[in-house]
C-alpha cells in the first residue's frame, strides 16, 4: 500500500468530491425521475418497481457534498414517500421478497428469530428513509408508530436484541433511539414540553439498559461471548450512531475504543472500512489520545479507499474490483467490475470524517449525513 501525504489526501478528496455529481447523474434512472440505480450497469431486471435504498444513498451523497449542490429534491422525496405504509414503515417490497430465504437462514443459524418476518429489515429501511427525508427537509406522510412508548417497552426492546451479535443489536438499538428522538420533527410541529421530556427520559432509560453489555475494551456485546474484533467495532459504530441521533457528545471508554480500532487490521469491504473511521472520529473528539497514530491511520485509509475508486466512472465499489451484489441479503446486481451507490455513500462519508480528523480545509465544505 502506497503511503500518501496530508496534502495528497486533501487533493484526492477534493477531486473525488468534485466529480461525484457526475457519478450521480450516471446513476439516475432515465425512466423515473427521483429514482437511482444500485450499480452502474449491473442491476438485475425484476420487472417491478424497486430502489428505495438506492435513492436514500443518493440523497445522503448529495447532502454530504454540501448545501451548494443542486438536485431534484421534490422528485426524490416523492419517490421515497411512495414506499411508506400507514404505520409509518418504509420498506421495499422487492427486498422483502428476495431476502426471505436469507432472513430465514440467518434466524436458524444464529437462533435469533427477531427478523424472521422482516420486521427488523423494515425498521432499518424506515430509519434510513426518515433520515433521507430529513436531509431533504421534507416531512413524512405518516409518523413512525412502532417505536416503544414506555420505559418497560424500552427495556423489553433492548434486551430482546441479540447482543451475541453486536452489529445487529447495536443497529436496532440505534434505530430505536433515532425514532425516540425524531418524534418532534416527524410530527411537523413543536410537541408539548412534557411529551418531549418523556422522550428524553425514554432515551436515557435505553442508554442505561445497554450499560450491562459494555465491555472493558469499550465495545458492547453479551458477556461470555467472543465476537470478532471487526464485529465489535461494527457494533460500536451502530451504538455511536444512536449517540449521534440523541446528540450525546460523550460515548465513554474513548481510549479503549481507539485502541480497539487501531489494532484491527482486516478491512474487507466498505462497511468495515467505514466503521473504523466513524468510531475513531467520535471517540477522538474529546481526547488527544494516540492522535499521531490516528492521523497515520487516516492517511493509510485514504490509500485503501483508492483501491475501491473507479476514476472513469467517478464512484466507489463496495468491494475491491466489483460492485456489491446483495442488499439486506437480496441479490440485486450481477456484481460487475464497476462502482455502486452503496459503496460510494459509505466511502464519501468516511472521507468527510477523515478530512475533519486531519483538519483539512475541505472538511468544512463537506458535511456528515443525517443519520
Amino acid at each position: 500500500m502506497k503511503h500518501i501525504s496530508v496534502n495528497e489526501a486533501e487533493d484526492w478528496i477534493g477531486t473525488v468530491a468534485l466529480a461525484l455529481p457526475d457519478f450521480l447523474d450516471r446513476m439516475r434512472d432515465p425512466l423515473e425521475e427521483g429514482r437511482f440505480k444500485y450499480s452502474l450497469s449491473g442491476d438485475l431486471d425484476f420487472g417491478v418497481r424497486w430502489g428505495l435504498g438506492n435513492t436514500v444513498f443518493a440523497t445522503k451523497i448529495f447532502y454530504m457534498l454540501g448545501a451548494q449542490i443542486e438536485y431534484p429534491k421534490n422528485a426524490i422525496a416523492s419517490f421515497i414517500q411512495s414506499f411508506q405504509n400507514s404505520k409509518g414503515e418504509f420498506f421495499d417490497p422487492l427486498i422483502s421478497k428476495k431476502a426471505a430465504w436469507y432472513r430465514a437462514l440467518y434466524c436458524v443459524v444464529n437462533q435469533d428469530m427477531n427478523d424472521f418476518s422482516g420486521l427488523q429489515t423494515h425498521r432499518a429501511e424506515s430509519r434510513q428513509a426518515f433520515a433521507a427525508l430529513r436531509a431533504l427537509e421534507c416531512l413524512p406522510e405518516h409518523r413512525y408508530q412502532l417505536a416503544p412508548s414506555t420505559a418497560d417497552e424500552v427495556k423489553k426492546y433492548v434486551h430482546s436484541l441479540n447482543w451475541k451479535k453486536p452489529w445487529s443489536a447495536g443497529s436496532h438499538f440505534s434505530h430505536m433511539i433515532f425514532f425516540l428522538t425524531s418524534n418532534e420533527w416527524m410530527t411537523g410541529r413543536d410537541i408539548a414540553d412534557n411529551s418531549s421530556g418523556e422522550m428524553d427520559k425514554l432515551t436515557a432509560v435505553a442508554f442505561d439498559e445497554i450499560s450491562v453489555y459494555r465491555q472493558e475494551n469499550g465495545a458492547w456485546f453479551q458477556n461470555g461471548t467472543s465476537p470478532s474484533a471487526a464485529e465489535q467495532v461494527s457494533g460500536a459504530m451502530k451504538i455511536i450512531t444512536g449517540c449521534i441521533a440523541a446528540e450525546r457528545s460523550r460515548i465513554g471508554k474513548e481510549k479503549e475504543l481507539i485502541d480497539l480500532c487501531l489494532a484491527l487490521t482486516i478491512h474487507p469491504d466498505a462497511c468495515n472500512n467505514f466503521n473504523l473511521v466513524l468510531v475513531l472520529y467520535y471517540a477522538s473528539r474529546n481526547t488527544d489520545y494516540r492522535r499521531s497514530d490516528i492521523y497515520q491511520f487516516c492517511l493509510n485509509t485514504i490509500s485503501r479507499y483508492k483501491c475501491h475508486y473507479w476514476p472513469g466512472a467517478k464512484g466507489f465499489s463496495f468491494f475491491i474490483g466489483r460492485s456489491n451484489h446483495r442488499y439486506y441479503g437480496a441479490k440485486l446486481t450481477r456484481g460487475l467490475p464497476e462502482p455502486d451507490i452503496h459503496g460510494t455513500h459509505l466511502y464519501l462519508w468516511g472521507m468527510v470524517l477523515i478530512a475533519r480528523l486531519l483538519e483539512l480545509p475541505i472538511g468544512g465544505k463537506l458535511r456528515p449525513p443525517v443519520t
